[in-house]
């Protein structure tokens, strides 16, 4: 890579000096150190805390982090010793955080413009009524060779109550990684824990169920800030690793938020079972699989036998079987699975 300072505009806090002590950023780290050294050598994470959740990582990774890490007085990391999955790491990072705020940041990405949105986003936390979250405004997406291009104008969510993006979330099963670049309180997200079948959706899984437990909140957009996601082959969500277990992920996370629709009495089952299924036909277009997937999940979840007839069908029930006590309690409610 080129120097990643291209894309970063220049910080002014020095090395290991926070400006923000009420805030923490999460990260979870399993393996893979090159884009995180590359980013604290260039300084991009001088000043900000950080809580590096690192996840069954190998002796190696575990010496060459702590080593890369001394003497930095707001990064602190906490090592577990079997790999759970990026599930539990945010739910690990949530209980550390002992901070008023917090964030998430994956390991190949970075917040450019943070101390401005940090700033800015805080004030907005608790202005005339608390805020759901605050967001930076854009996600831009980046390769190795620093091609940028805007991926995500986030804009657009300012203002939007959670029941409002509850049912966005619901509608489309898109989500703008509006869990990235954001800023939460701990206390709100403590119970929203995604369950470690979530390999992929973890995000969306808790986003839903911190929406409907504060419908009435709002969501604010900041002006400053641009989360900075590296576009990368091999990455949990790349096309050529997104096969029929984490579209069913997916399709169960969906299951999650239109579970609280449903008992609030805001949408029927058979839409629900509707939208699934239109889901599934653009799942189809992107990686050419998942609209049998949806169509059997929406088949579940019409109360009928799990029979599967094809080939992906097949998969989707093996995948739902063989994690049947990890599956989350909404989808279980939804579909009648004791």
């Amino acid at each position: 890579m080129n120097s990643i300072l291209e894309l970063q505009k220049a910080r002014a806090t020095p090395r290991g000096a926070s400006r923000h002590a009420d805030v923490t950023f999460v990260m979870p780290l399993f393996d893979r150190l090159r884009y995180f050294s590359l980013y604290l050598e260039e300084g991009l994470w001088d000043g900000l805390p950080l809580q590096i959740v690192c996840d069954g990582a190998s002796a190696t990774t575990r010496a060459d982090l702590d080593l890369l890490t001394a003497g930095r007085p707001d990064i602190h990391i906490h090592h577990y010793d079997t790999n759970r999955g990026v599930a539990c790491t945010r739910g690990a990072g949530i209980a550390l955080a002992d901070t008023p705020y917090m964030g998430f940041c994956d390991d190949d990405d970075f917040l450019n413009e943070a101390d401005a949105f940090l700033d800015e986003a805080t004030a907005l936390m608790d202005m005339d009524a608390p805020a759901l979250f605050t967001a930076m405004p854009a996600v831009f997406a980046f390769n190795e060779s620093l091609q940028m291009n805007l991926q995500y104008d986030r804009r657009g969510f300012d203002g939007k109550t959670g029941f409002e993006l509850l049912c966005y979330l619901v509608a489309t099963g898109e989500m703008q990684v509006l869990t990235l670049g954001s800023l939460f309180r701990p206390a709100d997200l403590r119970g929203t824990e995604p369950e470690s079948f979530f390999k992929v959706s973890e995000d969306y899984v808790f986003l839903a169920r911190l929406c409907a437990r504060f419908p009435e909140r709002r969501v604010r957009i900041a002006r400053a800030g641009r989360y900075m996601r590296l576009v990368q082959h091999g990455s949990l969500s790349s096309r050529e690793t997104y096969g029929i277990d984490k579209i069913t992920m997916h399709l169960v996370s969906m299951c999650v938020g239109a579970t609280y629709l449903i008992e609030m009495r805001r949408l029927s089952l058979p839409l629900f079972r509707d939208l699934l299924r239109k889901r599934g036909d653009v799942l189809q277009a992107s990686y050419t699989r998942g609209r049998e997937a949806a169509a059997f999940i929406a088949h579940l979840l019409g109360g009928r036998e799990p029979v599967a007839s094809d080939d992906e069908s097949r998969e989707v029930l093996r995948v739902l079987e063989s994690n049947r006590i990890l599956l989350p309690a909404e989808f279980k409610r939804l579909a009648g699975w004791n």
